[in-house]
């Protein structure tokens, strides 16, 4: 059964652009995630899990990496994971819903649901990601060819201004790039949202689903 899209005049004040409502094509709301918060039992798993999505996400910044789009895939995620994702952030709106085909690893699928949530403001990604505490999210760094070096704008005024001295006399390597996750409205086509990519129907026989983070990192030689 496809999906179809009809806009209605209400206004997204993340992007400015109107909320999708979707239907199938016999005009059934397509039915969209539910958004749950996780019991304090709960949450020790999860922000486990959380933890190591954060570390993939921080990974993304080494020089190694082109600067551009770039997917984290999560093969098996606790649909009440999902959920709480969705409640923890301001103003989920679903972007788009799609039946498609999915023609890799980990399952192969000739008609499955595809949701996209785009978000467009960084402190939100930020939030969901550091609301576990064992590691914190980076969503910019330096480097000196391939290896990170401190940067002083992270830094207390007494340890920049140590730090800075000691760059000055050539005991500290400057930075040759710099790393940042852009997130925001953008211009025009070249958008900076960061998207949550749910495949809510992908295993049929779990309480597991496929999560794909999706966001753009854009290199600088300094």
């Amino acid at each position: 059964m496809g999906i179809s899209c009809l806009l209605d005049e209400a206004i997204c004040p993340q992007s400015t652009l109107g909320i999708a409502r979707f239907k199938d094509n016999d005009g059934n709301p397509c039915k969209e995630s539910k958004q749950v918060t996780l019991g304090d039992e709960e949450k020790g798993e999860y922000f486990k899990w959380l933890c190591v999505l954060v570390e993939c996400i921080n990974a993304s910044l080494v020089p190694d990496h082109p600067g551009k789009w770039c997917h984290v895939d999560c093969f098996q995620v606790p649909r009440k994971y999902f959920a709480h994702m969705l409640n923890h952030l301001d103003i989920p709106i679903l972007d788009s819903a799609r039946d498609v085909k999915h023609r890799r690893q980990p399952i192969f699928k000739r008609n499955t649901r595809h949701l996209s949530y785009k978000v467009y403001n960084e402190e939100s990604f930020r939030r969901l990601l550091e609301e576990q505490d064992d590691l914190q999210y980076k969503p910019a760094a330096l480097f000196r060819n391939d290896e990170e070096v401190p940067d002083i704008s992270e830094m207390g005024v007494g340890e920049a201004l140590a730090f800075a001295k000691q760059r000055a006399k050539g005991k500290v390597a400057r930075p040759t790039n710099r790393s940042l996750i852009e997130i925001g409205i953008g211009k025009g086509r070249r958008t900076r949202e960061f998207e949550l990519i749910w495949w809510p129907s992908l295993y049929s026989r779990s309480q597991y689903s496929k999560l794909t983070i999706r966001f753009f990192i854009r290199k600088i030689s300094i």
